[in-house]
């Protein structure tokens, strides 16, 4: 019964995996195609969308440009006759009649003449100098209750840039703009720049607080995928996409602004508005699918009885078979499909097992006994001949292998002996090796042991070096020292020929003195007898100081000649010096290399010992197992006799 219970379990079973297997798999598939025919429809859509709401955006931006445009090519603005006061107020007035927060008029300077203040740093300005149109993100007030965009437009005078002009709207121009994109009951819409800084929203608060995503998920985790989406939006990038953010799913599609600074639109809805009907689908999908289940099972157990009960009358039979009866009769089935075929080829094959059994039984007690000569009846038929060809096979094929394991222990048993003699041979030659290896060994340390020395001498010599390298730089230093206080003397030598030539001066016009105060003493007569001697004194006193004046320039002259001499002589010192030092610097680089060459060769030398250290160790694990392998060929020998005598116990053909 449990053999019965198991086969109509196992139909029951396969039918049911069948079943469900097709219905699960076309359930899935419709489930699948529906989902995604959804999601593709809904990707298609909202990019579209999002690239028609990026279009009305630009259009908006277009509009305003176009505007502010107009204005600045008015004959007030680009007429060299119209002062600067009656543009301002043709700006006012333009700014009252069009809504807007302010206006200014601005020089190349970067002067605002509206405001009296310089926005020569401010892109609006730098961007309508060059020549092009420009608008800004939204810019917050200090008290972060508004904010406002700058619209700045270039004024063209004579085919050039003579002037920027610019209006201030309310941020609010923006917000009203997405506020009109509705997609769905819960859509939102919003501008992000090229920052990723929320420039317009339906919440306009989330504006004055510039919310940035990319910021906000360095803090909150479950904004990276927001965030991600923010940064293909920043890249100017037209997508649709799916993030979860507070346990709600959303799908964000998103298209760049054209003619903006790196302007993106991106509409964000909830999932399940948008897939409210297609859950519905599934659901009835999956009930259907369950309700064919439960059918297929019923089906299943019914179709399943009526197949398994005539089968399990010949399963009884067979389980008997198995077990080793081959006296029992078949039982009768009186079905008239394939289940009487079955009950009659069982009959059939348990004759036909009688009669191999039988005769298999008998040639395997024949070579049981060492008896190789047996041989098959002609009577095997259809898929009962492999089996006697098979015995047969058998029969031939141990007649052949006893035989050539006859020939082969022979065989094995020569061999050894001369493997073993081998053997023998090289593990002597190892031992011979290895004593060379070891005198080599020896011979590579003692080199290795100059080499360290040869290194240690050179590495003393280039700390030599490097010290008669310092004191020669030391001399260069103090000899330059030198040279500077030369120049200075020479210097200070000039200064005294100066002092020296207004001296001669002095002397000179004080001897011219002298000679009019001897006139005047002359004429006076004997009243100026007294200043007569004054005036020769005053003369001899100027031709002395003359005189010692001219000796002291010829003097400082000497020595002016002389401390040339000992600034070239100095000079060529230093040079010297200098050839000097970068001599030894070279001797101390060729005995740094001699000492690193010498440190290489060691280093070699070792690694050159380390190898032959390695090779004596292959040598003498060789000599280990040509004894081993000697040993295991003389008991080879051994196992080879034994089994000649084992095959000489059977009969072969």
């Amino acid at each position: 019964m449990k053999s019965r219970r198991s086969v109509k379990a196992k139909m029951i079973f396969s039918i049911l995996i069948l079943v469900c297997l097709s219905l699960a798999a076309v359930g899935i598939i419709s489930i699948l195609n529906i989902y995604n025919s959804t999601i593709t429809t809904l990707n298609k859509s909202m990019t579209e969308t999002a690239t028609v709401s990026a279009d009305v955006v630009t259009q908006k931006l277009n509009a305003l440009k176009s505007v502010v445009s107009q204005i600045s090519r008015l004959p007030q603005f680009t007429s060299p006759d119209v002062s600067d006061s009656q543009r301002v107020a043709v700006l006012q007035d333009e700014q009252v009649s069009n809504d807007y927060n302010g206006a200014g008029y601005v020089d190349l300077q970067g002067n605002d003449l509206s405001g009296e203040k310089n926005v020569a740093d401010q892109a609006y300005f730098q961007e309508a100098k060059k020549g092009t149109f420009y608008i800004t993100e939204p810019i917050v007030n200090s008290n972060q209750k508004s904010a406002n965009i700058i619209v700045s437009a270039p004024v063209m005078s004579a085919g050039k840039v003579s002037a920027v002009i610019y209006f201030s709207v309310s941020s609010n121009y923006l917000n009203d703009t997405v506020k009109e994109i509705k997609v769905g009951t819960t859509g939102n819409a919003y501008i992000v720049d090229k920052n990723g800084y929320t420039i317009a929203h339906t919440d306009a608060g989330k504006v004055l607080k510039r919310e940035n995503v990319n910021e906000m998920a360095k803090k909150n985790a479950g904004l990276a995928k927001l965030a991600s989406i923010t940064t293909k939006m920043s890249k100017g990038q037209t997508g649709f996409d799916e993030y979860s953010y507070n346990g709600e799913s959303k799908f964000l599609t998103y298209a760049p602004v054209q003619d903006s600074n790196g302007w993106c639109v991106g509409i964000a809805v909830s999932k399940n508005e948008f897939l409210q009907s297609t859950y519905l689908s599934i659901l009835f999908i999956a009930i259907a699918t369950l309700f064919a289940a439960l059918i297929a099972v019923f089906v299943a157990v019914r179709l399943s009885g009526s197949i398994t009960r005539p089968i399990n009358k010949c399963i009884d039979r067979i389980v008997l078979l198995s077990k080793g009866d081959l006296t029992s009769a078949v039982p009768e089935v009186r079905t008239k499909d394939e289940t009487r075929i079955l009950a009659e080829a069982t009959r059939t094959l348990i004759q036909n097992l009688k009669n191999v059994i039988g005769e298999i039984s008998e040639i395997l007690a024949r070579m049981a006994g060492g008896d190789m000569t047996a041989a098959t009846s002609d009577w095997y038929h259809a898929d009962f001949v492999p089996i006697k060809t098979g015995l047969d096979q058998i029969i031939s094929s141990l007649n052949s292998d006893l035989k050539q394991i006859s020939q082969s222990s022979e065989q094995v048993s020569s061999g050894s002996e001369q493997v073993s003699s081998g053997a023998q041979s090289l593990a002597q030659g190892a031992a011979e090796q290895a004593s060379s290896i070891e005198e080599l060994s020896a011979t590579i340390n003692e080199i290795s042991d100059k080499i360290r020395s040869t290194a240690d001498s050179a590495m003393k010599a280039s700390q030599k070096a490097d010290t008669a390298g310092e004191d020669v730089r030391k001399s260069n230093e103090q000899m330059q020292r030198m040279i500077e206080a030369m120049n200075l003397i020479t210097a200070k030598s000039d200064e005294i020929g100066k002092i020296i030539k207004t001296i001669e001066d002095i002397a000179f016009q004080t001897n011219i003195l002298s000679l009019n105060a001897a006139v005047e003493a002359a004429r006076a007569g004997s009243a100026g007898k007294g200043f007569a001697v004054v005036a020769d004194e005053v003369r001899n006193l100027a031709n002395k100081s003359a005189e010692a004046a001219k000796n002291t320039t010829a003097l400082i002259g000497e020595t002016a000649d002389a401390v040339q001499n000992g600034s070239k002589i100095a000079d060529d010192t230093a040079a010297s010096l200098q050839s000097s030092v970068s001599v030894v610097r070279e001797v101390v680089g060729i005995v740094d290399g001699i000492a690193q060459s010498a440190n290489e060769q060691a280093r070699s030398i070792t690694q050159i010992n380390q190898g032959v250290d390695q090779i004596s160790a292959v040598v003498q694990t060789n000599s280990a197992t040509a004894e081993e392998s000697a040993a295991a060929s003389e008991e080879l020998s051994g196992q080879a006799e034994m089994l000649k005598n084992l095959v000489a116990k059977f009969q072969l053909k």
